[in-house]
């Protein structure tokens, strides 16, 4: 082998490893840039999580109550329905002269 083609596989060793070591520390970086993502995403949902569960029992009256108003409000409308039939089937039903 000859001086130049011994220089350049030299220096060719060299880039390759300096090339490694970058390639390595990319890698790791990745690796810790996903860890504390997946953490971060975790804390998140745990944070939402431990809201819901706190806030919950202020929250269950409230939905409970309109849906009473809301039952209620139907249950009057029915009525009315009801009580409006029964007045025309009444009138209907009534002999002549006797409304």
């Amino acid at each position: 082998m000859d001086l130049e083609t011994s220089q350049l596989l030299r220096r060719l060793k060299e880039l390759t490893e300096e090339n490694n070591k970058i390639l390595l520390k990319i890698q790791k970086h990745t690796r810790w840039t996903m860890f504390f993502n997946a953490i971060k995403w975790i804390l998140i949902i745990g944070f939402f999580i431990g809201s819901y569960i706190v806030v919950q029992p202020y929250i269950n009256p409230i939905i409970n109550m309109y849906k009473t108003l809301q039952g209620t409000q139907t249950q009057s409308v029915d009525l009315q329905n009801y009580l409006k039939n029964l007045q025309n089937s009444v009138k209907y039903n009534l002999p002549q002269g006797q409304s």
